[in-house]
């Protein structure tokens, strides 16, 4: 099936993620060269979740370390300020573990991680989805280059 079958299908299945954006890879808001474990895997997801709850579209939170550096798209400004959920959104980051919120005044962008590259290459790190995903159900630590190539771990 396509991704437009797909959609098309849950639409009339009255999915509520039927008109969802594809979001790349949870490790790409993760610097390079970071570990992640399941647990910050987790923390992602959950703010993320919790942008799309409050009506968010296009966003990306960034996780580094203990900081979570959200990145909003124009309209997505609008409803934060027009709506005043700055405190509403960091007391829930908090929640979540994160210290620090911080909102990137740079907007959202993809590929903002990779802004610190450069034209450094990073190796190639070739690795399957299923030593991946067993590592993931481990709880063993892994890099963003290890799982680029997964397009969404559910856990």
């Amino acid at each position: 099936m396509t991704k437009n079958e797909i959609r098309t299908l849950s639409g009339r299945l009255n999915l509520s993620t039927w008109g969802k954006p594809s979001f790349a890879c949870l490790s790409s808001r993760f610097p390079y060269h970071t570990k992640i474990t399941k647990t910050a895997l987790r923390q992602v997801e959950n703010a993320e979740d919790y942008l799309w709850q409050l009506g968010m579209r296009v966003f990306r939170v960034r996780h580094h370390d203990t900081i979570a550096r959200i990145e909003l798209g124009k309209k997505e400004m609008k409803i934060l300020w027009g709506r005043g959920l700055g405190d509403r959104i960091s007391d829930y980051f908090k929640s979540l573990g994160y210290k620090y919120v911080s909102l990137d005044l740079e907007g959202y962008r993809t590929g903002s991680m990779n802004e610190v590259l450069g034209k450094e290459k990073l190796p190639e790190e070739p690795v399957s989805k299923r030593s991946i995903l067993s590592k993931v159900k481990e709880g063993e630590n892994f890099n963003h280059r290890n799982i680029c190539n997964i397009s969404r771990i559910k856990i």
